[in-house]
């Protein structure tokens, strides 16, 4: 992902549940620590997914991962995530946390299928509607 794709990456994030920012996404770019792919449909030549996230010394944090809905049900989600557990095994993570809705049950399908484990909550996290976040993990290394 580069600064030029923000604008196709904000089409799809405004789609999403609890949507960050335009500022918060641009602010991304200026993380030493960063990493964000994008996922590119050939024959529509637009981006439809993406992935970001960080890593501090040996532990990675997967920030933000979403489809474009009319591309959803494709596997694009399970691909990005692949990939990009691939890349923090090289980076020499050792171990990868995320968080999710508790009610979003295809959100954390998609992480257990990937190795993910549920590490534990955060009561009321999340804002608009007020509700629970899932802790997860895997270890990489």
């Amino acid at each position: 992902m580069t600064p030029e794709d923000l604008d196709e990456v904000i089409r799809i994030e405004q789609t999403t549940e609890s949507p960050w920012s335009a500022k918060l996404f641009a602010s991304e770019f200026e993380l030493t620590n960063g990493w964000r792919f994008v996922f590119q449909d050939e024959a529509a030549a637009k981006i439809v997914g993406f992935i970001i996230g960080t890593i501090t010394i040996d532990e990675a944090e997967i920030r933000k991962i979403a489809v474009a809905p009319e591309f959803r049900q494709r596997k694009i989600a399970s691909f990005l995530l692949g990939e990009s557990l691939a890349f923090l095994k090289e980076q020499k993570a050792a171990s990868c946390f995320l968080e999710l809705r508790k009610s979003n049950r295809a959100a954390f399908g998609l992480y257990e299928k990937h190795g993910f484990k549920k590490a534990g909550e955060r009561k009321k996290y999340y804002k608009n509607p007020v509700e629970d976040a899932l802790i997860m993990h895997k270890n990489i290394g």
